[in-house]
């Protein structure tokens, strides 16, 4: 068996066009439905992993888990096969949006509004999730995807690779050790670090209380490494409290997040639900619902990152302020794919993710922050068609963030001649999309 690449076709009716993302088991796909006609996602294995038993196992539990659930707040599973050529795969909903985390790495916070509705949406696809024998154990910014439904943003729960199933679902090949650690370590429960055999409800409860303390803060609760947090909780020691870390922070809200972060199961909220519901009935958040993706075609330069001397690398950032508002002012939309940005005279090679497109430029997280005013090559797949193009850029703005999560603003410095009718065809069939 060898690893699907753009091009290659599946069951004789999925074409593959575009790689979407790419992780350490699996890589995501833009397919086109030869019979239906419809653009769909499509998981495979990669090279590496498709000899593996177990994860090949992992890939099928995780399309029963989504089907199982059969909830709104999750993606929906079109079908489950294997190919003769290229592996097992799932076929999924094609979803049009942005990770949280890519708007935490150009915004670092979200405001208490947004982060109680964001809380509120995922706590109720938990619950559904949890009513089904199912635990995530993977609850992170990064597989939670906002999409836009009508006129309001929905979060959408990913990745049930590593998710519990009920001990009544048949397991061919078991797929976690005992004693195995699941999950990130960023984000996961006490019980998971230490690798106890009761994992359940409550350390997804944990897990979001943790995406919250990010979102309201900027900040994870604990830190990424296990030996540190071991010792913490071993102790008895929680994250610091969350008005301390940002005194803006109401102290009723804190505690509450406090107490869905408690090392001890018992001392959490028994179910998502109640966590939902118990930091409603303190943040005072003012009836609405979720906007982190509207209006895309005229998003304000308000809402991205204020620019300050940390974050870039200029003589006279008034200059840049302007530029940034002048580029803003293009139509965007969310646009999900590899990007590698080639730079300097040795053209080093950058690998990220975009988050966005427009006709002038797009956003794109990295592993390492980029001097604002360097220019660059940028190469990806148009959206829509999956033409790979090489276009010139500079670099306009620059969030210096922790790991993986610099944001990073290029504005095309020629136009795209092969690519900006694509470009502007796809913002304007998503503002279409928007009010349907």
């Amino acid at each position: 068996m060898e690893e699907a690449a753009v091009g290659s076709v599946l069951a004789d009716r999925l074409v593959l066009q575009r790689e979407i993302a790419r992780g350490g088991m699996g890589v995501v796909f833009e397919a086109r439905h030869q019979r239906l006609r419809t653009q769909v996602a499509v998981k495979l294995l990669t090279h590496e992993t498709l000899g593996d038993i177990h994860v090949r196992e992992r890939l099928f539990r995780e399309a029963q888990a989504l089907a199982m659930v059969g909830e709104r707040g999750v993606v929906r599973v079109l079908d489950c096969a294997e190919d003769s050529r290229h592996g097992p795969y799932v076929v999924m909903e094609m979803l049009r949006g942005r990770p949280l985390d890519g708007i935490l790495a150009a915004r670092r916070t979200i405001g208490l509004a947004d982060s109680v509705r964001v809380i509120d949406q995922v706590a109720q696809t938990l619950s559904e999730v949890h009513a089904h024998g199912v635990v995530h154990r993977d609850v992170k910014p990064s597989n939670l995807f906002i999409v836009r439904e009508g006129r309001s943003d929905t979060v959408k729960l990913l990745d049930f690779g590593i998710a519990l199933l009920p001990k009544s679902t048949p397991e061919r090949v078991k797929i976690t050790r005992s004693g195995a650690i699941c999950g990130t370590p960023e984000y996961m429960s006490p019980e998971q670090l230490f690798a106890r055999d009761v994992v359940d409800a409550r350390s997804d409860v944990f897990s979001l209380a943790a995406v919250a303390y990010e979102c309201l803060s900027g900040r994870i609760p604990f830190g990424s490494d296990l030996r540190d947090r071991a010792v913490m909780h071993s102790q008895g020691q929680g994250a610091p409290m969350l008005n301390v870390v940002n005194p803006a922070i109401p102290l009723t809200v804190a505690r509450v997040i406090d107490k869905a972060l408690s090392v001890d199961p018992n001392a959490r909220f028994e179910s998502a639900q109640l966590f939902a519901e118990a930091l409603k009935g303190v943040a005072a958040v003012p009836e609405g619902s979720l906007q982190l993706l509207a209006p895309l075609a005229t998003q304000a330069f308000a809402e991205h990152p204020k620019l300050r001397n940390t974050d870039v690398g200029v003589a006279d950032p008034t200059e840049l302020v302007i530029d940034l508002v002048q580029r803003r002012r293009s139509p965007r939309a969310p646009f999900l794919t590899p990007v590698r940005v080639l730079a300097g005279s040795s053209n080093e090679a950058f690998d990220g993710r975009s988050q966005d497109i427009s006709e002038r430029g797009m956003q794109v997280l990295l592993h390492s922050p980029l001097a604002v005013g360097a220019r660059v090559t940028l190469k990806f797949a148009l959206p829509m068609t999956g033409t790979l193009i090489a276009t010139s850029a500079v670099v306009r703005w620059c969030r210096n963030g922790r790991g993986a999560s610099h944001a990073v603003g290029f504005e095309f410095d020629e136009a795209v001649e092969s690519g900006a009718d694509v470009i502007r065809r796809y913002v304007a069939w998503f503002g279409e999309s928007e009010q349907a």
